[in-house]
């Protein structure tokens, strides 16, 4: 989901954004610089407070193992996008949107187990990004951030050896991400399979398509492309496979792996 709306009190929660990073590494030129912060940083809930301004219904996400990745520079938190790494649900390794679709109705974790290891991808390698949002005004940083932050993230998981991208993408996006050159495809083959609403998953969000950017083949070649535009990345967050629940086994082949 994306929104960049300004909503108020905007700017008194950006500030308390900035403060939280007023001691993170700059670059000597004002360069980007990426960076993932876990829930237990003061960035993340500061983060958390301006998203949940933007998006009120992100209250109503289940719990899981989130994290924001965040693009700054010279000092503020420019753009910002909530990710989910693969958690456990219901005997199943996957990213929250996989959860999501599976919790809907449409698709039963089998079925997608068995449909990305057709499509050469692993569950439990993928992530997802659940909101994406500029946070920085225009009036203070005027260029667009978006597909610096999409290039930093899609980097940070080719290095993490993750397999793809997941996210619930609007038509805009899509466009952008293909007239850049990479391959979007849907997050599953089913025709029908569709976008839930949060409040209720039998109802079809349809601002957003359910999509994954794979990170092999052509679109391995594109980030080289584009590495120059890449934010350079510091790490503060570590991603910790979660262990399956007790008394939920991982679906057959999906053990738990750490970076």
């Amino acid at each position: 989901m994306a929104k960049p709306e300004e909503v108020d009190g905007a700017s008194e929660l950006r500030e308390k954004i900035n403060q939280s990073i007023a001691e993170y590494p700059q670059t000597a030129d004002g360069a980007l610089t990426s960076a993932v912060f876990g829930p237990d940083t003061a960035t993340f809930s500061a983060i958390a407070a301006y998203e949940h301004s933007l998006f009120p219904e992100v209250a109503d996400l289940p719990a899981g193992n989130y994290a924001f990745w965040a693009v700054m520079g010279n000092g503020r938190v420019l753009h910002s996008m909530r990710i989910s790494f693969p958690t456990v649900r219901n005997g199943l390794l996957a990213p929250f949107q996989v959860h999501e679709i599976v919790r809907s109705g449409q698709r039963t974790a089998k079925d997608f187990v068995e449909e990305y290891e057709a499509r050469g991808h692993r569950l439990s390698d993928l992530i997802s990004a659940e909101t994406h949002f500029r946070v920085e005004s225009k009036e203070i940083y005027p260029e667009s951030v978006a597909l610096p932050s999409y290039l930093g993230l899609t980097a940070y998981c080719q290095r993490t050896k993750r397999s793809g991208v997941m996210g619930h993408l609007n038509a805009i996006s899509i466009k952008q991400f293909r007239e850049a050159g990479f391959l979007v495809e849907p997050a599953s083959t089913e025709r029908d399979c569709y976008t839930p609403a949060l409040d209720d998953p039998s109802v079809i969000d349809i601002d957003y398509q359910p999509s994954l950017l794979p990170l092999a083949g052509p679109n391995a070649d594109t980030l080289v492309m584009f590495a120059d535009f890449v934010p350079t990345h510091f790490e503060t967050f570590l991603d910790r496979r979660s262990e399956p629940e007790e008394g939920v086994p991982a679906l057959k082949n999906q053990e738990v792996r750490r970076s």
